[in-house]
């Protein structure tokens, strides 16, 4: 069964860098002030922090994905075989059931 959502790949290489570029610069900074009295609690509750907010934004971003593309293959207009009758509402040009090839 054909996925109805799906993370460009674009978009998780730029969010995976991006926190990846965060752990590191989060980690390097709580390295550097482990032996004062610093904001150290504050970058390790950003470190724990940071994994959580990425994995929340896979998930928001494919129920959102997922939602649009619903209602865009449901606005498709409808084709029909002409071997089965099988209605085609993915907007391919071969039928789900039968495989034959859908004339407009």
């Amino acid at each position: 069964m054909k996925k109805l959502y799906q993370i460009p790949k674009s978009q998780l290489i730029v969010i995976m860098i991006f926190s990846v570029i965060g752990e590191f610069v989060i980690f390097i900074s709580l390295v550097d002030c482990s032996d004062s009295y610093g904001n150290c609690g504050f970058l390790g509750f950003l470190s724990v922090l940071l994994p959580f907010l990425f994995i929340f934004y896979l998930v928001g971003w494919k129920h959102y994905n997922k939602s649009n593309l619903v209602t865009k293959i449901e606005n498709v207009p409808s084709k029909f075989c002409t071997k089965c009758g099988e209605k085609n509402t993915l907007n391919s040009k071969y039928c789900v059931k039968c495989g034959e090839l859908i004339i407009n």
